[in-house]
């Protein structure tokens, strides 16, 4: 099976608790680490890659393959498992060595990276053979560049990519799969991947950090796809961002911001005159700094705000035009953001800058 994560959990009742402080264990099935916030689920299934799976609450997790790459001019993915080897196993902190099989080059290869878990929303990876990229799959219709300094974020809508306009003028089936690559500018902290729940209420951010300088490399951007849809829609009518990628020099840590609403995308669509200002009807669900984007006729002006819970975001335009979308994110705490409220930018300070 593809992805045997639902049957894996249907049978929680079945797992075995490798008990702390043990190393040498030798797994019978499947290993599944678990914190809090999601699962990490190393199958031996070689059909497909790794998983991670947040944790919504009620039951209800949200899935994203984890991709490990030996890219040296042909890419070589680390599918399922060859062997997971516990490095620690304590009650604050789990650490794994673990083998996808790569099979790019017609006979099996270690594709080994480090898990690093502990009780906070994110997942550490760090290479130890044949591996220089980490990607995920989590896709969606909008993704950004994230920067520490303000004004200089980038939206990335798949709907509006130049694959987008290709798509427009090939109208499938038959399909011609295609895909454009966008690196990031000098600068970027991170990539986010802005997920949108359909399940269930509440929206939420897969965010790919880096140390200073993997942003440079030809192996760190987004990858909108066609065909591969977002579904949000339901159809094939456009790309979605569909993988996003880091160079893994070092490391590379995925945030599971898992926290409802903690971005939302407000669809407008209406007039807007210059000088006019709107308000949106999204209330913010948590103190904190957000960042905004409001697209106006195909033209996006970017925004900041440190808000109190419950307050709204406005903005006055500069032109005449279509109000089309917003989009709100939190991407920092202020002094009433709930202890239990992760940010990109805690993320980013206590694993990237806590080390530099």
């Amino acid at each position: 099976m593809k992805n045997p994560f639902p049957y894996a959990l249907q049978d929680r009742h079945k797992w075995k608790w490798v008990p702390y402080n043990v190393t040498d264990y030798e797994f019978e099935g499947d290993a599944m680490i678990e914190n809090d916030h999601f699962y990490l689920f190393l199958f031996s299934n070689r059909d497909d890659s790794i998983t991670i799976h947040a944790k919504m609450g009620g039951g209800i997790t949200s899935g994203n393959e984890l991709y490990k790459v030996h890219d040296t001019g042909t890419r070589n993915f680390g599918m399922g498992t060859r062997y997971t080897k516990i490095i620690k196993n304590t009650a604050e902190e789990i650490i794994v060595e673990h083998a996808g099989v790569g099979m790019r080059h017609g006979h099996p290869q270690d594709i080994t990276t480090i898990y690093r878990v502990t009780r906070e929303p994110w997942l550490e990876v760090r290479p130890v053979k044949n591996v220089n990229q980490q990607g995920m799959h989590a896709k969606s219709r909008l993704a950004a560049f994230m920067f520490k300094e303000p004004g200089r974020d980038i939206l990335i809508d798949s709907k509006r990519s130049k694959l987008a306009e290709y798509v427009k003028t090939h109208p499938g089936p038959p399909y011609d799969w295609t895909d454009q690559n966008v690196h990031p500018p000098p600068g970027c902290i991170g990539l986010i991947n802005f997920h949108r729940a359909y399940k269930y209420e509440g929206d939420f951010i897969w965010f790919l950090t880096f140390p200073p300088g993997a942003e440079n490399h030809r192996l760190t951007y987004h990858g909108i796809h066609y065909p591969d849809p977002f579904w949000e829609d339901f159809t094939h009518d456009a790309p979605s961002v569909g993988a996003n990628y880091a160079y893994l020099g070092e490391k590379v840590v995925i945030g599971v911001l898992r926290f409802k609403d903690i971005w939302k995308r407000e669809d407008v669509y209406k007039p807007i005159k210059a000088g006019e200002t709107y308000t949106t009807r999204f209330k913010a669900p948590y103190a904190g700094k957000w960042r905004i984007f409001w697209c106006i006729s195909n033209e996006t002006f970017l925004t900041e705000a440190d808000v109190d819970k419950g307050a709204t975001f406005h903005f006055t335009s500069p032109k005449n035009g279509t109000l089309e979308y917003v989009v709100m994110y939190m991407y920092d705490r202020n002094e009433k953001t709930p202890k239990e409220i992760k940010t990109p930018m805690d993320v980013y300070r206590e694993t990237i800058l806590s080390e530099g």
